[in-house]
């Protein structure tokens, strides 16, 4: 019996063994995790079942082999906490790898997330520049048309010269909020268009101010032509007088009513 018992040992141990290389191997091939769980848990199984068939073979003993026998199942069972603790530690390197690999994913996505809205933004800044620049441009043409008119109330150049500033201060705050989004490469090849702006700007304010002061020499002029004309004096009427003599009477009365 004790022959049979170690007989079914060693066919318990060899299968313990061959589990134990299967888990090895897929361990150090750093196979997927549910692979890896399922050769442990059939290495549990072989060694519960080579425990069993240890204890059942002890039972065949005598006192003085039961020493060797202990010595046996120590180095099976260290065997098995060796595969034991290369598993654990297996899966805690795949829960690091696991973690690093979400927050790699999180942190593109981030990213991701901020190339896009800076995308939208700078398209929309870029829109932002092209239509103050085309508004810009357009009461330029304006206001240039207006000037070769022969006569332009000042109040219309006024209101040109208010709409152009508008629009001018416009064209440096989109340039401002499109520099901002840009690297300083980028952005020095955008700060061309701005200083065409400016200049455009100037010359037409130039020429508004210019009409400016003429129209205002012209109604100075007319003002005092109008303060001439309105400063002509009338002859006063002379009235008769009476110095109370009643012979002169019905003449004054005559010449009273003449008047």
């Amino acid at each position: 019996m004790a022959e049979e018992a170690k007989t079914i040992r060693r066919t318990a141990k060899t299968r313990f063994t061959r589990k134990r290389n299967e888990l090895l191997k897929s361990i150090s091939s750093k196979s997927n995790r549910e692979l890896v769980e399922s050769n442990y848990a059939q290495l549990v199984d072989a060694w519960n079942i080579l425990e069993s068939k240890h204890d059942l073979y002890t039972m065949y003993l005598r006192d003085d082999e039961l020493e060797d026998a202990d010595k046996w199942i120590t180095e099976s069972q260290d065997l098995f906490s060796e595969a034991t603790t290369a598993k654990i530690n297996f899966i805690k390197d795949l829960l690091i790898v696991e973690q690093n690999a979400r927050a790699e994913a999180e942190r593109t996505e981030v990213l991701n997330k901020e190339r896009e809205r800076t995308k939208q933004l700078f398209d929309q800044a870029m829109i932002r520049r092209d239509t103050a620049r085309a508004v810009f441009e357009t009461s330029h043409r304006g206001a240039t048309h207006v000037l070769t008119l022969d006569k332009i109330p000042a109040a219309t150049v006024r209101k040109l010269q208010i709409q152009l500033e508008d629009t001018y201060t416009e064209c440096k705050q989109a340039n401002s909020a499109l520099l901002s989004l840009l690297t300083r490469e980028a952005a020095s090849s955008e700060m061309n268009w701005l200083p065409a702006i400016q200049a455009s700007y100037n010359d037409i304010v130039a020429k508004l101010e210019a009409h400016l002061d003429i129209e205002t020499v012209d109604e100075s002029k007319n003002q005092v032509k109008a303060e001439k004309s309105s400063s002509v004096q009338l002859e006063k009427i002379r009235m008769p007088r009476f110095d109370g003599d009643l012979r002169e009477y019905p003449t004054f009365k005559r010449d009273f009513q003449k008047q």
